[in-house]
């Protein structure tokens, strides 16, 4: 998929780094709903964050988001199931035909009937550390906003956050206890400026607004 073809999300071509060319495996009509939110974490994660993965991801694509993670272990894994039967884009790190990691082969599989796979990179690619980073603009870039649940303070997560400030979305952020390393981040996001996300209703009514407020300035200039 060239930026140039019509399905390509034009949410994503906002950005000034978009990927010229995307490769995609699944139910390409995702892909085209403006109405996408990321739901991501640490891999590492406590069952706690995966359970609230898995509820915050169900609630929010029930309510017509698209959620979209990054199918890595822990928070992504949970944030793909708790949405799949809604549909869900999960955004990788390596070729489309490269499944990493390896304990997400069925994971894979179901979003490939249910959901829909992105990438950048080429057939056959492995994954490597420098692709991690570009996976995550791609992600930020797709949504209106992300929401983290679980992160320390040196976490990958973090740096999807940095491009979604950077590309002016919303950033929402799971609290934790001050004691818990894998909060440091989350804590660290809210203390900065980031929404404090308690339930799936408080980024609902937040997301539905800026939908609203959005929709209402393009009829106006289109009038």
């Amino acid at each position: 998929m060239l930026a140039c073809d019509e399905i390509y999300p034009s949410i994503l071509t906002n950005i000034p780094d978009y990927p010229p060319v995307l490769i995609i495996k699944g139910n390409k009509e995702l892909i085209t709903n403006t109405h996408k939110f990321a739901v991501i974490g640490a891999r590492n994660s406590t069952v706690n964050g995966n359970r609230l993965a898995y509820d915050f991801a169900k609630e929010i694509a029930r309510a017509g988001y698209v959620i979209v993670s990054g199918l890595a272990k822990g928070i992504d894994s949970y944030a793909h199931k708790g949405s799949l039967e809604f549909g869900t884009i999960g955004v990788i790190a390596g070729g489309i035909n490269h499944i990493y990691p390896k304990e997400n082969v069925e994971l894979y599989k179901d979003i490939y009937g249910k959901g829909v796979v992105i990438t950048e990179q080429p057939i056959n690619s492995t994954v490597l550390s420098q692709h991690f980073p570009q996976r995550n603009r791609i992600i930020a870039g797709l949504c209106l906003g992300v929401l983290v649940i679980e992160a320390s303070q040196k976490s990958g997560t973090l740096i999807t956050t940095k491009f979604a400030l950077d590309y002016n979305r919303e950033v929402y952020a799971v609290p934790g206890s001050p004691l818990d390393p894998k909060s440091q981040g989350t804590n660290e996001l809210l203390k900065q400026g980031a929404n404090m996300a308690l339930s799936p209703s408080d980024i609902l009514q937040d997301l539905n607004r800026r939908v609203k407020d959005t929709t209402f300035f393009l009829l106006l200039i289109s009038y």
